[in-house]
């Protein structure tokens, strides 16, 4: 269901893929294993984060991160990135810092090279919406260089994009 969740995000059926990881958390909740849990509870977190629902978003993924503490790991990181994701949508950059700190030291310490340079991109875009202009380029060319070295080159374009649309406003 939680597949099934993702297709139909990605697709852009965006209440179907709400009712599918509504069911999926219903589904593992009854599993002993918090790790399905806690990451359907961050799909569904964003998706409601992406359509505004900060709120919701919330509560929704302050129960992910309860699960995913339970688990440690890739899940526990991704559960602190979006709820700085939140914090930032509401315009609490030191909540969301604080957040997205937490979430690249969790993948630090789990040597999660992905997760890493996802959170050190969040970091950037973070301080790019501050106009911290320095600090912003420092995180975005740590994200650039793990990206580059994990083969991801549409993420090290996408980055580049980022810092053209800085260059132009």
């Amino acid at each position: 269901l939680g597949n099934l969740g993702s297709l139909a995000y990605k697709a852009g059926r965006y209440d179907e893929a709400e009712e599918l990881w509504e069911k999926a958390v219903t589904v593992a909740k009854k599993d002993s294993r918090n790790t399905c849990l806690a990451m359907h509870l961050n799909s569904l977190g964003m998706l409601k984060r992406e359509q505004g629902r900060l709120d919701e978003a919330e509560s929704v993924l302050q129960k992910g991160l309860n699960a995913a503490k339970k688990t440690k790991g890739p899940t526990l990181a991704n559960s602190h990135m979006q709820l700085g994701l939140v914090a930032q949508a509401r315009g609490d950059f030191a909540g969301a810092e604080k957040q997205l700190s937490k979430a690249l030291e969790i993948d630090k310490n789990a040597e999660n090279p992905i997760g890493i340079a996802q959170d050190l991109e969040k970091i950037g875009l973070l301080h790019q919406i501050q106009q911290s202009w320095e600090q912003a380029a420092l995180e975005f060319d740590r994200a650039i260089r793990l990206y580059a070295n994990l083969g991801d080159m549409d993420k090290v374009q996408h980055i580049y994009e980022l810092l053209k649309i800085n260059q132009t406003e």
